[in-house]
């Protein structure tokens, strides 16, 4: 089985931001870092890495014409072995859960259906599928929060991730509709129009941009990184909501999308600062 094409089926990317949001909500809850936080962090890893993996065996023939460098449509990898992949992460990350208080398991077996669902049936349904990623996205805070017996001071940052993942899932509606329509399927902006999945998606950028600077109003110890890293965020933000607006072609949107991985990454980071 090649190696290094399952590690891309997976998204290590991604999994490195699900793992370090998990750890980052266990240390937000708790100023430390245990045994569970670390299992947890591993459990959502593998879990994400499902979601990845089988969006792609479902996807595949959307993506020889949308992604045709991603490890399926360009035969780096069979789909008989990367359902193999998908389904043994997701079978490893549901039974190390199990090491987990039992919320942690129920929330590990409720995603893991809930990506699987997305995938096959949901992603197909308009903003509830975008909706439904989201939350499954942002529960990776409340996960790392439950694994140390703590969700003190992780509500914040799991709106933040839901609203900058809601964004971005939309973007990604917007970057496949044409083969999502040669394919048949109908997403957000197949349904309602271009206009208006980009006024939906801007509106939460927005929402973002807007909100984002309320902690340095309400607190009288923040820092200055907190306010640095809250400024690169918005430029970001910003950047996003020029390109897309300027030229609203799969390319625009591509590079939006890779731009909010960033974001996501920045506003992590900010919180840290934040809560340190």
């Amino acid at each position: 089985m090649p190696i290094r094409a399952s590690i891309e089926l997976l998204r290590p990317i991604n999994g490195l931001i699900t793992a370090g949001s998990v750890l980052l909500a266990a240390w937000l809850a708790t100023g430390q870092l245990t045994l569970p936080a670390f299992i947890a962090a591993f459990s959502a890893t593998l879990i994400a890495g499902f979601g990845n993996g089988h969006n792609d065996i479902v996807d595949v023939e959307v993506d020889r014409l949308a992604h045709p460098n991603r490890p399926l449509p360009a035969s780096g990898i069979s789909v008989h072995a990367a359902r193999r992949v998908t389904w043994a992460c997701a079978l490893v990350g549901c039974v190390s859960a199990m090491a987990l208080p039992p919320s942690c398991l129920a929330i590990a077996g409720v995603n893991t259906f809930g990506l699987w669902f997305y995938n096959r049936r949901a992603k197909w349904w308009p903003f509830f599928g975008n909706a439904l990623i989201a939350a499954i996205a942002a529960s990776t805070f409340i996960y790392g929060g439950f694994a140390v017996g703590s969700l003190r001071g992780i509500w914040p940052i799991t709106m933040f991730a839901f609203t900058l993942h809601l964004s971005r899932e939309i973007i990604k509606d917007l970057e496949d509709l044409g083969p999502d329509r040669e394919r048949g399927g109908a997403t957000l902006p197949g349904h309602l129009g271009v206009n208006v999945a980009l006024w939906a998606a801007s509106a939460l950028l927005v929402l973002l941009i807007l909100v984002t600077p309320f902690p340095a109003l309400w607190s009288e110890h923040v820092e200055h990184p907190y306010l640095a890293a809250i400024a690169v965020l918005d430029i970001l933000l910003l950047t996003i909501l020029y390109r897309i607006w300027k030229s609203p072609l799969p390319e625009r949107f591509s590079r939006a999308s890779r731009l909010l991985k960033w974001a996501t990454i920045v506003g992590l980071a900010a919180f840290c600062v934040l809560q340190r």
